[in-house]
């Protein structure tokens, strides 16, 4: 058959393809020479033929007790397109909206830490979209090395402005950097975020270390960028112990 792999590429099965083809080759034909023609059991036959019908590329027609079927306009296969790119688009909406916490749910069942692991500032990346879409409060550890990277500040840029909309409360320990003023420090409040200022000498970190939900993101900032994602529950409440001991101790 000439057009079989194609149009099984379009999104028909092979069975559906042959009748299809079938049907594209000739006037109208009862459900006995479709079967034929295409090789298929006359039972499959009039399944298939429902199923064409539903997906709208055949109709029947009428000729005294006989029923005939056509095919239509072969351009109607689009449709078939349309929908399954909407259906595509709506099946990934839905893994997004869900698939954090199912790992959660997972992760706590079977007390295993799901581990990612990402190459340049597209981890990063990952990592601030995961944060806009699921949480409320994000704990920082911030690297010494961020500032040095243009594209790494940038992008701290945006997405502190976007958390910021979001209403997502910040917490950050940083190293002493010479842009850093009070004034810095007011408008970082403005924006829901809470910074405590450590001596550089004492907080030189190659690695920035975001904590949130159930989730620990390390991105190494000195050399090469590679982001680390860890979700498991009981590692992150480490993290935060972690993090609060130092923001105490450095009062």
């Amino acid at each position: 058959m000439q057009y079989h792999d194609s149009l099984i590429k379009l999104g028909l099965t092979p069975v559906q393809a042959k009748v299809y083809e079938v049907l594209v080759s000739s006037p109208v034909l009862p459900a006995r020479l479709i079967a034929q023609k295409a090789l298929v059991g006359r039972e499959l036959t009039y399944a298939v033929l429902r199923q064409l019908e539903t997906l709208d590329l055949i109709e029947r027609s009428t000729q005294g007790k006989i029923i005939l079927f056509r095919a239509k306009n072969p351009r109607l296969i689009k449709k078939i397109l349309e929908e399954k790119r909407e259906a595509t688009m709506v099946a990934e909406k839905a893994y997004q909206d869900i698939i954090g916490s199912l790992i959660g749910d997972y992760n706590t069942a079977h007390s295993k830490p799901y581990i990612r692991f990402y190459e340049g500032v597209e981890g990063l990346q990952k990592t601030y979209d995961h944060v806009l879409k699921h949480a409320k409060t994000v704990h920082v550890m911030r690297s010494l090395y961020d500032y040095e990277n243009q594209d790494i500040r940038k992008m701290v840029t945006e997405q502190l402005k976007k958390q910021a909309i979001k209403k997502i409360r910040s917490y950050v320990l940083s190293p002493h950097l010479p842009h850093m003023s009070s004034e810095k420090l007011v408008h970082n409040l403005e924006r829901n975020i809470t910074r405590k200022v450590i001596k550089k000498e004492k907080f030189i970190l190659p690695s920035q270390v975001m904590i949130y939900n159930n989730t620990v993101s390390i991105t190494s900032m000195k050399k090469e960028i590679i982001t680390t994602i860890i979700e498991n529950e009981d590692i992150a409440k480490t993290f935060i112990v972690l993090f609060n001991y130092i923001w105490d101790k450095d009062e």
